[in-house]
């Protein structure tokens, strides 16, 4: 017996430390855990909390900080175990209670949802928490009646004793926002809500949610960057932010993506994130990737309307009529009112280019739901869109009416359509109604009719497909009306945008004079009326894109984008898009890249396989086939086949190019991470130097070119770099020995080339600067401002026939270079080429329509061409442009002496008058005057 207690006593002594350093270890762990949550790093706390309630169940701040980090990441099975046992071991608590509801609401267990409230309103009967709580449920089955008695309780409730405590006042807005007008008093509760607990969550969420409801996005955002102060990382406030971000209408999609992204890194089954992110992969044609975005959504949540709605909207998509409606009728039994199905169905659609089945689902949804102002919204924009006037102007007025507040883009709206009926004059053509802006309408009446026909009986026979016409084609004044007409708000980037049956562009006003060509765009949009029609609206974004902007090049080598650097760079960094992920790119700062690699995808297809094959997969897509099926059908190849075979054909179009690609950040990562590793360690040693070059990272550069120095390389890529670093810093000298050394180990880079014409010309070396000039324009073709060089050097060499072909090849390479193109006029009427002349003002009146100059200048050709009627009015057009003083003497005077010529002695004096007026002392015009008297 003592024995046993001998050993009993020893075991408690060796325990004792034992015990002791776990203690401390909780602490610690306890410690690390809140630090996380403080940081919204909830993924990294959750491990230590499981830990210590394993350790401790009954330490309830650690049991408290545990249940929010199984929200935070959704961890829903385990979270609803733990809240089960805490609701029944802590019965006369009200906060287990809410989390218990709330957790059945997240994963779609309405009923036992509905029954948990019911219990709770018995066992608290003055809560009124519990009360909107089960109100919400009803209103979110569409059950209105029971809704609205149990909000009128809490309101009466209000009015009956003066609401203190911060959660009743968040219920008592929550009440107040089930009736039309009633955002102004939860805001005024909300605001309570926050003087009586700054720390209450929920009154800042839901005050975003008021205001986005206000369409006041940046009172909204305000509220949410409080509400991370108070809960870091939250991904319902994250949601909350990418919601708010979509009332920018477009002009946010990098917040968007960034704060959903954001909520799925810490929540992976967050299923409003999800569908999100579902939206944002159907805009970008991943429909199997929204899909499983959707699927997954339901798996925690399967009463997800909207997510059900997104998988309405793929059906769709894939010519499923039997599973849309399927899920329609699933979507219905859960709220028979839910007109948001229509909504986003409609939504998935526009994105798409789908317009006019995307009205027709917004009309069934404004049947559906009346009230829905998002709905009208909707419908209003799409109706516009498709030059439905009449019905657009109708649903902003019912927006307007439903909405609590007026609208941004619905304002902007309403006074855009206001100005095309007060501002703007109708000209029908063969194929088109113009929209013209009445001071502009006088000149463009005479080039856009007869130029977009062209343009239509171009495309008939390309695509061999007539679209219905006449097609609505809206020409705006201001860069500003455009923006509305088409996106509601300032800001849209692009000059012209097609929808089909309609087309809006910037008029020749609407940019700064010399940087806009009108025709080039115009020919664009009217190419997507065929692509996009011939389609059914079915064609991806990339395809159509790049088969506008090929027509453009097609048209005139001048329209093109110019983006071979840029093509250049892509190669080298493994960033050309590949076909499944091209449209993708349309949607960030990539977009300008998109649309030239579009055009040369474009190009290749036509090229290799005709516009045969090109027709093919617009009625290929117009089948509901998907791009996998369509590369198949129509050319032969998978996507993988496809992007290998494309990538060859940049890589030989890039041939004659001789410069350093610019490495991007992606680039610089793996060298560096080649370098540590060990891998072809010079070659990542010297494309490391470039890039630290390129970024004005000397110090780097010096230090990672080093070892190679030392050991003597000559890797001419090394003097290339060393050669440059001279030049930027000023050692002229330095520079143009080792260029020249390079030079004459027959090295070529483009940008050498360029700084080494420079640098010969300062050193007095001019034949020497000329060869290299023309050398210039062989290593990158398509760099403009090489032509300009050359140009200039041959213009002061005396070589005129060699200056106006290198100012030839610039204007080939940039359409809105308006003074080469006045040069080389001015050459080409003394050379006396009239083919020339009459080339060089098209072009120029492309660019500058507006120009009285311009007019009047053509119209002196086009009389001296014997083409009458055509000089008439050009010099018409000089005067509706707006010619004064001098100018406009000189255009009268023309216009009495071809009215003359034309038997028109009346109409000439009155111009001859008018000319008079200007120049009394002009005795050409007082004889001309007397001569028209006389007749």
């Amino acid at each position: 017996m003592t024995r046993y207690v001998y050993f009993l006593l020893l075991l408690l002594l060796a325990l004792r430390p034992v015990q002791a350093q776990t203690d401390e270890e909780l602490d610690r762990w306890i410690a690390r855990a809140e630090r996380f949550v403080q940081r919204g790093q909830w993924r990294r706390a959750t491990p230590l909390l499981e830990k210590v309630y394993a350790a401790d169940p009954e330490d309830s701040e650690a049991k408290r900080e545990l249940l929010l980090c199984l929200e935070a990441t959704g961890r829903e099975e385990k979270l609803g175990r733990l809240l089960r046992d805490e609701v029944k071991a802590h019965p006369a608590s009200k906060g287990p209670r809410v989390a218990w509801v709330r957790h059945l609401v997240r994963t779609g267990r309405a009923d036992e949802a509905l029954a948990a409230l019911q219990r709770a309103r018995r066992d608290f009967p003055d809560d009124y928490g519990f009360q909107v709580m089960e109100g919400a449920l009803h209103q979110d089955a569409g059950r209105d009646e029971q809704a609205k008695a149990l909000f009128d309780g809490v309101i009466a409730a209000a009015k009956a004793k003066v609401f203190r405590k911060a959660t009743d006042l968040v219920a008592l807005a929550r009440a107040d926002l089930f009736y039309p007008g009633g955002e102004k008093w939860a805001e005024r509760a909300l605001v309570d809500a926050q003087k009586a607990d700054p720390k209450l969550l929920e009154a800042y969420l839901l005050l975003a949610r008021v205001y986005r409801r206000l369409d006041l996005p940046t009172d909204s955002d305000r509220e949410l960057k409080d509400a991370l102060e108070i809960r870091k990382s939250w991904p319902e406030i994250l949601v909350e932010r990418a919601r708010t971000a979509d009332l920018r209408l477009g002009q946010a999609e990098d917040v968007k993506k960034a704060a959903v992204a954001k909520a799925l890194k810490i929540n992976p089954r967050h299923p409003d994130a999800l569908f999100l992110s579902g939206m944002d992969a159907v805009s970008e044609g991943r429909l199997d990737e929204a899909q499983q975005r959707f699927e997954r959504a339901l798996e925690v949540n399967p009463r997800h309307k909207e997510a059900l709605s997104g998988l309405a909207a793929l059906a769709v998509f894939r010519g499923d009529a039997e599973g849309r409606e399927a899920l329609r009728k699933r979507v219905m039994k859960l709220d028979p009112t839910f007109g948001e199905f229509h909504r986003i169905v409609g939504e998935a659609l526009s994105s798409r280019w789908r317009w006019t089945e995307a009205l027709a689902e917004l009309r069934r949804g404004s049947r559906l739901e009346p009230a829905n102002w998002r709905i009208w919204d909707d419908l209003a924009r799409y109706a516009l869109y498709l030059g439905e006037e009449k019905e657009g102007l109708k649903a902003l007025e019912a927006a307007d009416a439903a909405a609590p507040a007026g609208r941004v883009w619905r304002n902007n709206m309403h006074t855009m359509m206001s100005e095309l009926a007060e501002n703007y004059e109708t000209f029908p053509t063969r194929h088109f109604v113009l929209k013209l802006h009445k001071k502009e309408a006088k000149v463009l009446k005479r080039y856009l009719p007869d130029f977009v026909d062209a343009s239509y009986d171009l495309f008939v026979e390309r695509y061999g497909y007539e679209p219905k016409t006449p097609i609505l084609f809206e020409v705006l004044r201001r860069h500003s009306d455009f923006s509305v007409r088409t996106m509601g708000t300032l800001g849209l980037g692009a000059l012209g945008v097609c929808f089909g049956p309609t087309v809006m562009m910037d008029g020749p006003l609407a940019q700064k004079p010399g940087t806009y060509n009108w025709e080039a765009t115009a020919h664009h949009e009217i190419a997507h009326v065929f692509t996009l029609n011939k389609s059914r609206n079915r064609v991806p974004r990339w395809l159509t894109e790049g088969l506008s902007s090929w027509e453009e090049v097609r048209m005139n080598p001048s329209w093109g984008r110019d983006m071979e650097i840029q093509l250049h760079n892509a190669l080298h960094n493994g960033k050309i898009l590949k076909v499944l992920e091209f449209d993708a790119a349309f949607r960030t700062s990539r977009i300008g890249f998109a649309y030239y690699q579009g055009s040369l995808v474009s190009r290749w297809i036509e090229n290799t396989r005709g516009v045969e094959a090109i027709r093919r997969m617009l009625a290929l897509y117009a089948e509901d086939k998907d791009t996998r099926e369509v590369l198949k059908e129509a050319l032969g190849l998978t996507p993988e086949a496809f992007d290998a075979e494309f990538l060859e054909f940049v890589t030989n179009y890039l041939a004659p190019m001789r410069r350093m690609p610019a490495y991007d950040d992606d680039s610089m990562a793996r060298f560096k991470k080649a370098l540590v590793d060990g891998k072809d360690v010079d070659e990542m040693r010297i494309r490391l130097a470039w890039g630290h070059y390129i970024r004005g990272r000397f110090v780097d550069m010096e230090a990672v070119l080093k070892p190679l120095l030392d050991a003597g390389s000559e890797d001419p890529r090394i003097e290339l770099i060393l050669g440059l670093r001279a030049a930027k810093g000023g050692r002229k000298k330095e520079a143009r020995e080792r260029f020249m050394k390079l030079r004459a180990a027959g090295f070529r880079d483009h940008v050498m080339e360029m700084l080494l014409v420079g640098l010969l010309g300062d050193a007095g070396r001019d034949d020497e600067a000329m060869e290299l000039a023309v050398a210039a324009t062989e290593s990158d073709p398509w760099d403009a401002s090489g032509w300009s060089q050359l140009a200039r050097l041959q213009q002061a060499a005396g070589d005129t026939e060699g200056w106006a072909k290198s100012l030839r090849r610039l204007c080939d390479l940039v359409d809105t270079a308006v003074k080469p193109r006045e040069e080389l006029l001015e050459w080409a009427e003394k050379q006396g080429d009239r083919k020339a002349v009459k080339g060089l003002l098209d072009e120029l009146l492309a660019i500058v329509p507006m120009d009285p100059k311009l007019h009047h200048r053509r119209g002196r050709f086009e009389k001296e061409e014997k083409r009458l009627d055509a000089a008439l009015s050009e010099f018409e057009c000089a005067l509706d442009a707006g010619a004064s003083g001098p100018l406009e003497f000189d255009v009268r005077l023309d216009l009495g002496r071809l009215l003359l010529d034309l038997d028109r002695a009346d109409d000439a004096s009155y111009h001859l008058d008018r000319a008079l007026e200007i120049k009394p002392s002009s005795e050409e015009a007082k004889e001309l005057l007397r001569r028209a008297e006389r007749e």
